[in-house]
């Protein structure tokens, strides 16, 4: 089935920047050199799906021989990982690798990886916080393909997103500040779940 540029060409409302369709910003599915990792026998990182959190932050990933590549999805650090099935999609998973073992890492066939064509014009942590905007997401559900339970976004999606991109260092601060933001957030989380747990303490200490 052939998709068709205009039914994937999503928009992000914002008429005083300009857009780039997302293929102009980023290599989705890029290759990985791994020849001389694969020669010397070296670890690498393992992401399979269940490592990674739907923070946007955190994955915890396994030591595994870079001969045993065959069959995953291939990064690097400073990649971006973003899950194409749901309902990973939905749960917002999605991460820019970093810290790798040995710089390579394989994973879940269940992502999409995408690496910036040109550090100096477009963050990747930028494309991570527009990726996990709630109006993307609601957007790729809307071309889900597969049978319930297996349902994907095709990549076509992803290769068609109208980004607005402002000045590099305007992304570099407007991430800093989502990601200040989040960290308050999830402290005040935090912070609400000891002060529930000392309440509850002490009312069960009146029992």
């Amino acid at each position: 089935m052939r998709y068709s540029q205009k039914a994937y060409t999503q928009e992000i409302p914002n008429t005083k920047l300009n857009k780039y369709l997302l293929k102009e910003l980023c290599d989705i599915n890029p290759s990985v050199d791994m020849k001389e990792i694969i020669k010397q026998d070296k670890n690498i990182s393992f992401i399979p799906m269940e490592m990674l959190e739907t923070d946007g932050k955190s994955f915890a990933p396994l030591l595994k021989k870079a001969s045993l590549h065959k069959g995953f999805t291939k990064f690097q650090n400073d990649d971006l990982l973003w899950a194409k099935i749901t309902p990973c999609m939905q749960n917002k998973k999605s991460v820019v690798v970093n810290r790798l073992e040995n710089g390579i890492g394989f994973g879940s066939t269940e992502f999409f990886v995408l690496r910036s064509k040109d550090s100096n014009q477009t963050d990747i942590h930028f494309i991570l916080q527009i990726l996990r905007t709630n109006l993307v997401v609601e957007q790729a559900k809307l071309h889900f393909k597969g049978s319930a339970g297996q349902q994907r976004v095709p990549k076509e999606f992803l290769e068609n997103l109208q980004i607005p991109l402002p000045p590099l260092q305007i992304q570099k601060e407007m991430v800093e500040n989502i990601e200040q933001k989040t960290s308050q957030i999830s402290k005040m989380s935090q912070e609400r779940i000891t002060l529930q747990n000392n309440i509850e303490s002490k009312l069960q200490k009146m029992f």
